[in-house]
């Protein structure tokens, strides 16, 4: 088994692979790109302190809850989720761009709003959305708000 790139290459793999710098920055310090993403980004740590360890090169970019989000370079760059909790659980392709991954995060992140003040919830939204270079903020309300069933969700975001 090969294990995670380690913490101290992550930054050094990632820019290797030319993974935006909002991106990267969003599993160091996400609060300091924006406050909205400081659930749904936390720099990963249980990756390294559990006995999952894939079988192939992953850099880990951020954890949410017991959820990995890692880059890999298979035949061109990939976004993956995994599940921390069950190691044998297949990986999941969520991108196959920045974008991709991206749309999956925001997917995330508009669901856990407060729509209390649309407005307010609207423009910080917009804010996360212009700090990390996310280009799809608009079709991904639109499709949050038509409230599709099934693997829409993915279906989009693999689109991008």
């Amino acid at each position: 088994m090969v294990p995670f790139v380690p913490k101290t290459e992550r930054r050094a793999a990632l820019e290797e692979l030319r993974v935006d710098e909002g991106v990267i920055r969003l599993g160091e310090d996400p609060t300091d790109v924006h406050p909205l993403f400081e659930w749904h980004c936390r720099d990963p740590y249980y990756c390294y302190e559990t006995p999952c360890q894939p079988s192939e090169r992953l850099i880990p970019l951020w954890e949410w809850g017991m959820r990995l989000f890692v880059a890999r370079q298979a035949h061109s760059l990939e976004f993956l989720e995994l599940s921390l909790e069950d190691p044998e659980q297949e990986l999941t392709k969520v991108g196959s761009s920045v974008q991709g991954l991206l749309a999956r995060l925001f997917l995330a992140v508009i669901d856990s709003q407060d729509w209390d003040d649309d407005q307010e919830t609207r423009q910080s939204l917009a804010e996360a959305a212009a700090a990390v270079g996310f280009e799809h903020l608009a079709e991904t309300l639109e499709l949050v708000e038509m409230k599709y069933e099934g693997g829409w969700a993915a279906e989009f975001t693999l689109s991008l």
